[in-house]
């Protein structure tokens, strides 16, 4: 055999074993693989995700809350609630925090709300311990309500008051889920102390499923909640069935088969004569009221920028409490008689639908999706190292 010929072969012959090794190397997937005919940049790399299947840990579930930590209240010691979880399910791109490339910040804008009044971090800051490992730590950012002007107009709801919220990122090594948890709520204006509204914690999330769907959101707990709570009965259980056949209109969310919430209510049907008595505390902090979740799903698309986006809101109920006992502001949130939060949480599920013509895009690919490109890959190397 001529020695070229000898070298040529010893050649295909490292190329062929070259290509099987790589096929046992974990590869990036970038988007432009499954856009190959269409005008694409290049795509982010896989990210991969850590999370349950609803898309969140539970915070309690490793020293958390879901309340937050106000400073200096009286008594001391209140927080506000985490109503609002937007899921690890989100796009990647939705979960960064940051304006570009649809983020976070942008999905925000296509709600109508922006950062504070022109970059300037107002008032006292709130803690939250989200589970994660990380303890408490203070709010990422105050986000405000815009009055349809994105550049100056959260200096008007600082003013004026309105729907805002706080955030942080369930990130830290005991939980590194990526879901954003919200503390929402409705203020008054800055010369009323920036109080919250009567009922302003579950209209604020109410009102921001809507900014998010495009729908009014019938809740329906006022019609279920009694003036005087009724007495707490470990001899009484209401099972969630129940509840969903005391509302026509409601049914209830929950993720109790999924060992994250108890799997009913335990309430008597007889209310108390004591007016005003002390709270009793259940399995998931609540009073004796009856909370039931708005019927279904809220699905409906925003944009900003150029980026388009669909978020599906499904209400859960079982995890925050529905009680006044440790609520800031809660002698002016109560109303008629119940409770300042109505224990209900709405979680958000963001797509980006659309992105500016040039714009990146991120495909979530799982590792068995992974590995049958890679064995394929392999199976092909082996051929050519047959033939040569």
């Amino acid at each position: 055999m001529p020695i070229w010929n000898s070298h040529l072969s010893q050649g295909r012959i490292n190329l062929a074993l070259a290509l099987v090794a790589l096929s046992f190397t974990p590869q990036p997937v970038h988007a432009s693989w499954f856009n190959f005919f269409h005008r694409s940049a290049p795509a982010k790399v896989l990210q991969a995700r850590d999370a349950p299947p609803w898309g969140f840990y539970d915070p309690t579930l490793n020293g958390g809350s879901w309340l937050t930590s106000v400073p200096n209240t009286y008594p001391p010691g209140l927080g506000e609630p985490l109503n609002v979880v937007i899921s690890a399910w989100s796009d990647y791109d939705v979960l960064q925090d940051k304006e570009s490339d649809g983020g976070l910040r942008n999905y925000f804008l296509s709600l109508g709300f922006s950062g504070e009044c022109l970059g300037q971090a107002l008032g006292s800051k709130q803690a939250a311990n989200v589970g994660d490992g990380d303890g408490l730590l203070n709010e990422t950012a105050v986000i405000r309500w815009n009055y349809g002007d994105p550049y100056v107009g959260s200096c008007k709801e600082t003013i004026e008051g309105g729907n805002h919220f706080r955030y942080w990122t369930q990130d830290g090594p005991d939980a590194k889920s990526g879901a954003v948890f919200l503390a929402v709520s409705y203020e008054l204006p800055i010369d009323k102390g920036h109080d919250i509204i009567q009922n302003g914690y579950n209209l604020a999330r109410d009102w921001l499923v809507g900014n998010a769907t495009g729908q009014s959101i019938a809740n329906p707990n006022p019609l279920l909640f009694e003036p005087t709570p009724p007495q707490i009965s470990s001899s009484s259980v209401l099972s969630v069935s129940s509840l969903a056949s005391i509302a026509s209109t409601a049914s209830i969310a929950s993720l109790s088969s999924l060992s994250l919430l108890p799997s009913s209510v335990v309430a008597s049907p007889t209310p108390t004569p004591t007016p005003q008595p002390q709270p009793t505390l259940n399995s998931a902090g609540g009073t004796g009221y009856i909370a039931a979740v708005p019927n279904g799903q809220y699905v409906g698309t925003t944009s900003a920028n150029g980026y388009s986006y669909q978020t599906t809101v499904t209400y859960y109920s079982g995890l925050l409490g529905n009680t006044s006992v440790g609520i800031n502001h809660y002698i002016t949130v109560e109303q008629d008689g119940r409770p300042a939060v109505d224990g209900l949480i709405a979680v958000f599920d963001v797509k980006i639908i659309s992105r500016p013509d040039g714009s990146s895009a991120v495909f979530t690919v799982s590792l068995p999706s992974i590995l049958v490109l890679n064995t394929l890959f392999m199976a092909v190397s082996m051929l050519f190292f047959i033939s040569l």
